[in-house]
């Protein structure tokens, strides 16, 4: 999850790791991991 936050950041987005429900709810997008991680 880090290593995509980092790219996303250099990107230039805003970005927020979290597992809080309403954040998440509240948010533009949501990138979720998969199988393996």
């Amino acid at each position: 999850m880090f290593s995509i936050k980092n790219a996303l950041e250099i990107l230039g987005f805003k970005v927020e790791v979290t597992s809080d429900r309403s954040t998440i709810l509240s948010c533009d997008g949501a990138i979720l991991p998969g199988v393996g991680s």
